[in-house]
């Protein structure tokens, strides 16, 4: 029987008798998995959803008029799933770290250049201030290190 080929994420199903014998099966089980045999699976509590590597298995109990007919057994292949999973955490790591860089360069680049700028504007006051020119004025009311560095320079060439 041919039923499942159309979908490569169930690996086997298998549809049991009341005791346990095989009614149906189509799939088959990999070798190294941790279900290696139908009387594993028939060993299953009956209603289950349980993991064993590489499947998620889901066993069913068929009940008709309150009687006992069998059950049913799918092994749900999560290989496929896990890859894509991976691949996923893979590129949201590669994102963030590319975010997280160029976010990094900005912050770097808009402190150096507001930085830079002012320490430029200061060496070109020391450099006239040096020359003899004592018109130099700095710009600005900063409150930090280069405001009070600027306000000096300022008090200097107008003494």
């Amino acid at each position: 029987m041919q039923l499942l080929k159309h979908d490569k994420d169930i690996a086997f199903l298998f549809v049991l008798d009341a005791d346990g014998a095989e009614l149906i099966s189509d799939g088959q089980m990999e070798e190294g998995s941790q279900v290696q045999s139908l009387e594993q699976l028939a060993g299953l509590p009956q209603a289950v959803f349980v993991e064993r590597k590489p499947y998620l298995l889901l066993k069913q109990e068929i009940i008709f008029e309150d009687e006992l007919l069998g059950a049913a057994i799918v092994g749900l292949n999560t290989r496929e799933r896990e890859r894509l999973i991976h691949e996923s955490i893979l590129f949201t790591i590669i994102v963030n770290v590319i975010l997280a860089a160029l976010g990094i360069g900005v912050i770097l680049w808009v402190t150096q250049s507001v930085i830079l700028s002012s320490v430029r504007e200061t060496v070109e006051a020391a450099q006239a201030i040096a020359t003899g020119d004592l018109t130099v004025q700095m710009g600005g009311q900063r409150q930090d290190e280069m405001g009070q560095l600027s306000n000096a320079i300022n008090l200097m060439a107008g003494n």
